[in-house]
């Protein structure tokens, strides 16, 4: 109790510095071309550095606008099964003479029942009594699987499997409305057919897309291809499933260290997850603001998603407990410096 106060204090002490603090930065490059972000205007190049990275500002034009269907009924995630309804799902038969009303009728049940589970996994058995409509009646199946819901990834996954050629035109059609159908292009190999299609909806999306839709348009030896990759990592929702995508692209290097804070930025306002995957990157370049964002982190309780604490250590002098870190930083955050030689962040 004696800390609680003093603690709680540096908190918003370090998240108020990271608010105010976060553009005021210069951008310059080194010798080796090499871009570096200092908070003091290192050389006579440097320039201002005032990343725009504000979600807010696009929209997903490449997504058909689609009336989003009345879960209202749903129980609340601790209400949820665990596993799948086994006794429900028995009942449910594959029509001994099917056709467009009892097979969609089989399909829309499976899908209700699904419904009301936490966890949806490949090895559930609605995949195998999915997978009994064959491609006769898939087109049906394609028809009813288009939200972003869990259970919808049991259609994805039989969709895959069993489409052929003659699916082409109405899977590539619903990409428009479910980005996983993205997934399904790419595991039929259609996306070499499809570059165009693929990356003019990446240029226009800045929401979620899968990573087979990334990956994909990493295999296109395309500058505009390229160009794309580069403006969704700084831009969209997974940004860091994009880095891991592209990170290793023959001469990226030089235009991911341009795009890290920016893609930081995003990620820090509108995906956490990603800001922590894409911290160590940030820090690497000596963006001090993800520095400041690890302080933030450290001040609370630990995360086993994310070790605050050994990013502190490893990108700093210190080897202290985290309130002692903290402690350091609080004392030296308007003389820490990035000594780009060692990767650390240093006190004067």
């Amino acid at each position: 109790m004696i800390f609680a106060r003093p603690f709680a204090l540096f908190l918003l002490l370090v998240s108020a510095a990271y608010g105010a603090d976060a553009t005021e930065l210069y951008r310059w490059v080194d010798e080796n071309g090499v871009v570096h972000y200092s908070d003091r205007e290192v050389t006579d190049e440097a320039t201002d550095y005032k990343p725009k990275a504000k979600l807010s500002t696009y929209n997903n034009i490449h997504f058909l606008q689609q009336p989003k269907p009345d879960y209202s009924d749903m129980p609340s995630q601790d209400q949820r099964r665990d596993t799948p309804d086994l006794k429900r799902l028995q009942a449910i038969r594959f029509p001994q003479s099917p056709n467009v009303g009892n097979v969609t009728q089989y399909i829309q049940q499976i899908y209700d029942i699904s419904r009301y589970q936490k966890v949806h996994l490949t090895s559930d058995p609605q995949v195998s009594m999915l997978r009994q409509l064959g491609p006769e009646y898939l087109h049906l199946l394609i028809r009813e699987t288009y939200s972003h819901v869990g259970w919808h990834n049991y259609g994805i996954e039989v969709i895959s499997e069993l489409a052929t050629d003659r699916h082409k035109a109405q899977i590539l059609d619903s990409l428009k409305r479910y980005s996983k159908y993205a997934r399904v292009i790419y595991a039929k190999g259609w996306h070499w057919e499809f570059q165009d299609r693929l990356i003019n909806g990446l240029r226009r999306n800045r929401g979620y897309v899968p990573t087979e839709w990334i990956r994909a348009v990493a295999e296109f030896d395309r500058d505009d291809a390229r160009q794309v990759l580069i403006e969704y990592f700084k831009y969209g929702w997974n940004n860091h499933v994009t880095y891991k995508q592209i990170a290793d692209l023959d001469g990226i290097e030089a235009q991911l260290h341009q795009a890290i804070p920016v893609a930081w930025e995003t990620a820090s306002e509108k995906n956490v997850h990603a800001a922590r995957e894409l911290t160590p990157r940030a820090l690497e370049l000596g963006y001090k603001p993800a520095l400041r964002f690890v302080m933030a982190e450290l001040a609370k309780p630990p995360n086993r998603s994310f070790d605050a604490q050994g990013l502190a250590q490893r990108f700093t002098e210190q080897t202290g407990s985290a309130q002692q870190i903290l402690s350091w930083y609080q004392i030296n955050r308007h003389g820490i410096r990035f000594d780009p030689a060692r990767l650390l962040f240093v006190s004067n």
